[in-house]
C-alpha cells in the first residue's frame, strides 16, 4: 500500500478529512425547491422583491426564459432618491428608471418607465416629502434580460412601468398616481 509523506495512508487521511467537514458544516441537504411562479390567477397579489426572487429564480442562466417573464404582476418595495434616473435631467440614458429595492435593501428590481408615463411617475416620487420611507406598491410586467457578468452571463428580471400600469406612494396608499 502506498504512503503519503506523512507516513499514513492517503485513503485514511481523505476519509479523516471527510469526516471532520460533516462534522463541522453537516451533511448535504437536498436542494431547496423553487417556489412556483407568478400564475395569472395571483396576478392581483402584492408581492415583494423576495417574493418575486423566490418564485422566480432570479437570477437564472441567460437566453433562457424564466417562469415569470411577460407576467404583469403588484409588487412592492422602497425606491432609493439616490436611484432615480430621470432620462429629462440625464439625455444619455435610452430611459427612465429607478431602482426598487426589498426591506432589508438587499435585493433589487430594475424599474424602467416608458417615455408617456416617466414625467408623472418620476415627478411624482421626487416631489416626495423628506420625511417618506420610500414605500411604494406599483403593478409592471416583469422582462427578462441578459446581464454579461466577468466570468459569463446571468438572466435577471426589471419591471416595465407602461402607459397602463400604476404606483401608489407610501403603505396607506395615500398618493395614488394612475399613468394611463
Amino acid at each position: 500500500m502506498p504512503y503519503s509523506r506523512t507516513g499514513r495512508v492517503p485513503l485514511v487521511d481523505g476519509l479523516l478529512l471527510t469526516a471532520l467537514l460533516v462534522l463541522l458544516v453537516g451533511p448535504c441537504a437536498a436542494a431547496p425547491q423553487a417556489a412556483s411562479p407568478v400564475t395569472p390567477g395571483e396576478q392581483g397579489k402584492t408581492m415583494t422583491i423576495d417574493e418575486i426572487y423566490a418564485r422566480c429564480g432570479v437570477p437564472g442562466d441567460c437566453s433562457t426564459p424564466g417562469p415569470c417573464e411577460q407576467t404583469r404582476c403588484r409588487i412592492q418595495g422602497v425606491v432609493s432618491r439616490i436611484n432615480i434616473w430621470d432620462q429629462r435631467l440625464h439625455p444619455w440614458l435610452p430611459e427612465s428608471k429607478f431602482l426598487l429595492y426589498n426591506a432589508a435593501q438587499t435585493l433589487n428590481l430594475e424599474v424602467r418607465v416608458v417615455p408617456a408615463a416617466a414625467p408623472r411617475i418620476l415627478d411624482t416620487l421626487a416631489a416626495q416629502s423628506a420625511d417618506w420611507d420610500g414605500t411604494v406598491t406599483l403593478s409592471g410586467t416583469l422582462v427578462g434580460i441578459d446581464l454579461p457578468i466577468m466570468t459569463g452571463c446571468r438572466r435577471a428580471l426589471i419591471v416595465l412601468l407602461s402607459p397602463t400600469d400604476s404606483l401608489v406612494i407610501g403603505q396607506g396608499g395615500a398618493t395614488a398616481v394612475a399613468t394611463d
